[in-house]
């Protein structure tokens, strides 16, 4: 039941930070691991080079670890 609610709200805090990154980085994350779209989907999708999008998903998840970082998640399980 504790673990349940812990892994909940793991996961809308994730969401959150996601939600609060720039429009580039968002929408690539958000294709990529919540579509489960490929590289080349997204490419199609966004129209853009597919080595910018491995660039934005690269930075995307940089910023998504430091953001997370700062505002005390470390990554830690109960």
């Amino acid at each position: 039941m504790e673990k349940d609610l812990l892994k909940r709200s793991e996961k809308e805090f994730l969401s959150l930070c996601v939600l609060s990154l720039p429009v580039k980085y968002r929408e690539v994350v958000t294709l990529y691991y919540y579509e489960e779209c490929s590289i080349e989907e997204i490419q199609g999708i966004l129209g853009v080079n597919h080595n910018t999008i491995k660039t934005r998903l690269s930075r995307g998840r940089l910023k998504l670890k430091n953001m997370m970082e700062r505002r005390g998640y470390n990554g830690e399980q109960a």
